[in-house]
């Protein structure tokens, strides 16, 4: 793994979704990042199930219901 990757705090495999509750582990498929003048992988991310879908569509709903109630400067 690159040096870049470390600093950034990436791993060689990625968690793929996020929800209010921070970066959440998946059984998705693997997805490959390739560096497209090499053909190098760079690193891997996990892709969302349809399940992951749901727990992050109901963590953006939660936050909706929340920022709507925010009157506008």
């Amino acid at each position: 793994m690159s040096a870049v990757l470390q600093a950034l705090g990436l791993e060689a495999v990625n968690a793929g979704t996020y929800s209010g509750r921070g970066w959440a582990a998946s059984s998705g498929p693997l997805i490959d990042s390739v560096n497209p003048a090499t053909g190098a992988r760079l690193a891997q991310v996990r892709g969302a199930t349809a399940d992951d879908y749901e727990t992050v569509l109901a963590s953006a709903q939660q936050a909706f219901d929340v920022w709507r109630t925010v009157p506008a400067p």
